[in-house]
């Protein structure tokens, strides 16, 4: 003969609103007093267990993650201030309640997560961030007007020479650079 069941129909009720403030099954387990395999057992025996179970995981979740993308882009509050004086005889009194709105800055940490897992193909764990120096891109841009050169026509190619090479005989980088910015046009 099988042992009779704790089971009761206020579980669901009990169980929704224990999801709700974030406990796991185990928890729960430990208020209806049974273990958490029996938790995952009810739940597949009875439906409205199961659906309660769910509802108040699904009401909690949106809690956390309406809260996490407020953090992430920022919010305005309203803050009480109070401003409290002592009198001639030493009390404290209050001399002033005030709302002070406050803006409390996006947090880059909540919004990593909400990327991560809202968009985890462009915003995997590992991001690789590219740290590039001045040197770095004026590299770049001589190499841009190399692959240029090749739709330039060739008088001003001519013309572009011409400046190198007397920059080069100054030796000046600097007076190179000037004198090839007013020839570089496309044609």
């Amino acid at each position: 003969m099988a042992r009779p069941t704790k089971y009761r129909h206020t579980h669901p009720l009990t169980v929704k609103t224990l999801m709700r403030k974030g406990c796991i099954a185990e928890e729960i387990g430990e208020a209806l007093g049974v273990t958490r395999e029996t938790i995952y057992h009810w739940r597949k025996q009875y439906p409205e267990f199961d659906d309660a179970f769910r509802a108040g995981k699904m009401e909690a979740d949106a809690v956390i993650e309406d809260s996490l993308y407020q953090r992430a882009k920022g919010f305005e509050y309203e803050e009480t201030k109070t401003i409290a004086a002592q009198d001639k005889s030493g009390k404290a009194t209050v001399q002033k309640i005030a709302k002070v709105k406050r803006y409390l800055a996006p947090d880059i940490r909540a919004c990593e997560l909400w990327l991560h897992n809202r968009n985890p193909k462009d915003w995997s764990g590992s991001m690789h961030q590219e740290i590039r120096t001045v040197e770095d891109d004026a590299n770049k841009k001589e190499d841009l007007n190399i692959l240029d050169l090749e739709i330039l026509s060739k008088e001003t190619l001519a013309l572009i020479l011409r400046d190198i090479e007397d920059a080069e005989k100054a030796n000046d980088k600097n007076e190179l650079i000037r004198k090839l910015k007013p020839d570089c046009k496309r044609v």
